[in-house]
């Protein structure tokens, strides 16, 4: 989930958007709003507690278009059934941020 929130803000979106994308909206879709998807009083939340970090990846095409990120984002800790659970060491090779590609 890190991996494709962090690709939102470089679109556009705001971190308040990102965090709708990828909580509230999908509940909703699931008709489970009243019960996930937020951090309301004695609903069930899980929560990952993310840090901002510079972008190392390169310009990228997306639809015909440039599109590069001049920042991301990485967990620090992550809270699920209220239990600390420390990030492990990321989906790429040099972490959670995707190593520059080269330019062709």
């Amino acid at each position: 989930m890190t991996h494709n929130m962090r690709r939102f803000p470089a679109l556009g979106f705001s971190l308040t958007d990102v965090v709708l994308m990828s909580s509230y909206n999908p509940a909703t879709m699931l008709g489970a709003a009243g019960e996930l998807g937020t951090l309301a009083q004695g609903t069930a939340a899980d929560l990952t507690v993310l840090e901002p970090v510079p972008a190392r990846g390169g310009s990228k095409m997306r639809r015909g278009r440039p599109w590069k990120a001049s920042s991301s984002s990485a967990p620090v800790l992550t809270l699920k059934g209220g239990e600390a659970i420390e990030p492990g060491p990321g989906p790429f090779s040099g972490g959670w941020v995707p190593a520059p590609r080269a330019e062709t």
